[in-house]
């Protein structure tokens, strides 16, 4: 089997592993989970942690989540698409603050691509005029095993891996990691003071999300590690 072949069945694998370990309820929902209250900077990255529960199969394989923002009164009437995920599960969405938002308090919601579920609304969140802060790593070639969505990993990972990563968010930020492995849905904090760092994966799948800080201000994005 080509080394292509075995990325796309361990990238399919740990999907329908994710969405077993999940399902608790009937029917679908997606639910956020809580957003770090900011400030975000317009332009600044946002990561959106969610929860799926797709018991009945109804998502198909090429469904894409959206996300979206309110307006400055947190109403949904006119909604802006601010990020997506495509797929049939996942546990974040990563999206952008657009630029020429007025500065003030928002809300998130996602829907699914084909309109037949849309979540409640987040917790609100304050954006501010100021200079974006992208939150972002990277890895070696050896350590992905994708680009879009960028997704760490290797073809024939051992009992334990360790994974490098570079900084890539914006200069000067303070960065954070928050690694969780979704199997044991215990989560590890790490500083991100040296680069490259390392982190040390059991043979499991987890979710990182990263977390830069710059004079305040916050951008988020999050990354699967399989």
């Amino acid at each position: 089997m080509k080394e292509g072949d075995l990325m796309g069945n361990k990238v399919a694998v740990l999907f329908l592993a994710l969405l077993g370990s999940f399902l608790g309820v009937f029917g679908q929902s997606v639910t956020i989970g809580t957003i770090d209250a900011g400030p975000y900077g317009t332009g600044s990255s946002i990561a959106v942690s969610v929860k799926i529960n797709d018991l009945e199969g109804k998502l198909k394989t090429n469904n894409v989540f959206k996300l979206y923002i309110s307006d400055v009164n947190t109403s949904f009437l006119s909604p802006i698409e601010i990020g997506t995920y495509p797929g049939f599960y996942t546990t974040f969405i990563n999206g952008v603050i657009p630029a020429g938002l007025v500065p003030g308090d928002y809300k998130v919601i996602v829907k699914y691509a084909d309109g037949t579920l849309t979540s409640e609304a987040s917790n609100s969140f304050k954006v501010i005029a100021n200079n974006r802060i992208t939150a972002d790593i990277d890895a070696n070639v050896l350590q992905k095993l994708s680009d879009s969505p960028k997704t760490f990993g290797v073809c024939k990972p051992e009992t334990k891996n360790v994974f490098r990563f570079s900084n890539i968010s914006t200069a000067g930020a303070a960065v954070s990691i928050t690694a969780t492995n979704e199997a044991t849905a215990i989560s590890e904090i790490y500083n991100f003071n040296e680069t490259p760092f390392a982190i040390n994966a059991d043979m499991a799948h987890y979710t990182l999300f990263v977390k830069a800080t710059l004079n305040g201000t916050i951008g988020t994005k999050a990354f699967f590690l399989i």
